[in-house]
């Protein structure tokens, strides 16, 4: 997993290539739930995995469909995606709080607010690119 992975030179199919099939199956679901739970269940690689953790939600900031759908009804609220990504991202910084400032650093304005929001939550002081007006 040493590869640099970026959302310029591939996709999910890096993602799907490295993890176990049943993550495979989870990315190439349309279901809502299920691209959560690809999101979260990185909290299992936070400690051995960080920076891996770190490339595969940069990828989730550019790939995950607009269209998930839960029931068969397209849910175009990714309110619980964002959490999700904040979530696992404050996690992963506990592991190495650098690789998440630099993370933020290149991808906060393309961020949801509340994955910033999650992401930063327990750190001090916060970053400076954050602050600004």
């Amino acid at each position: 997993m040493e590869s640099k992975v970026t959302p310029k030179d591939t996709s999910l199919q890096h993602l799907k290539a490295v993890l176990p099939s049943w993550y495979s199956d989870l990315l190439s679901s349309d279901q809502f739930w299920e691209w959560r739970i690809a999101i979260v269940s990185l909290l299992a690689l936070k400690k051995e995995c960080t920076k891996f953790v770190f490339e595969a939600l940069e990828l989730f900031l550019f790939h995950t469909p607009k269209d998930l759908k839960i029931n068969d009804r397209v849910f175009d609220d990714h309110d619980l995606i964002n959490k999700a990504i904040g979530w696992v991202l404050r996690e992963a910084g506990k592991a190495n709080e650098s690789m998440l400032i630099d993370f933020l650093e290149r991808n906060w304005k393309i961020m949801a607010k509340i994955s910033v929001s999650y992401a930063i939550e327990k750190l001090e002081p916060k970053p400076a690119f954050l602050k600004t007006p």
